[in-house]
């Protein structure tokens, strides 16, 4: 997300998303009012947090330009709500001024593109915890990971080592994707956007 002075965020300012697959319009609010409840027990009490409930991929054409220029410029709260209503896009403001709802809308609009943020953790599987170590292509397979690819796009094969540091993988086509790049005779994770 964007770091801007004009935020006014009491610490990091950051978004995350979670895309889930629902059989009803129900089973969404359902799952967006656990959301709010956590959120709101679990956000620090001088945040500005704030929830948003997207249904249905793609996203509205007006609704992405907007949160891509989220992603670069300063959008204003006002600007979002408006376009969340003609969308058809659920925001609510959950702590301080609720400034917040700009990058849960951005974050929830762009994670609905499939491609688009990277992937924090895949559930159950640990591989938050691999940090700076040789990993083999076949267990960040079996981790969840969809593919590792090469910065020009060339698969690795499952045989291959990868050097993780830091990077995690993105979101690709709704899976997640881990990129290297070869330095050496090693493959190293990289982190892109």
């Amino acid at each position: 997300m964007l770091k801007s002075d004009e935020i006014g965020t009491p610490g990091n300012n950051s978004s995350k998303s979670i895309t889930l697959r629902v059989g009803s319009r129900e089973d969404a609010e359902h799952a967006f009012s656990i959301a709010t409840d956590v959120v709101r027990e679990l956000a620090a009490p001088d945040s500005n947090a704030g929830l948003a409930l997207l249904v249905g991929t793609p996203p509205p054409h007006k609704a992405l330009r907007l949160a891509q220029r989220a992603k670069e410029e300063f959008v204003s709260v006002d600007e979002v709500l408006r376009v969340a209503g003609t969308c058809g896009i659920r925001v609510i403001k959950l702590h301080g001024n609720g400034a917040g709802v700009v990058g849960a809308f951005a974050a929830a609009v762009l994670a609905s593109t499939g491609s688009d943020g990277r992937v924090l953790d895949i559930p159950a599987t640990g591989i938050r915890e691999l940090k700076d170590e040789f990993v083999s292509v076949k267990k960040l397979l079996e981790l969840g990971v969809a593919e590792v690819r090469s910065l020009d796009g060339v698969r690795l094969s499952e045989h291959e080592v990868v050097a993780l540091g830091k990077a995690k993988p993105v979101l690709r086509g709704f899976k997640p994707v881990l990129y290297v790049e070869r330095v050496g005779l090693a493959w190293l994770a990289v982190k892109v956007e």
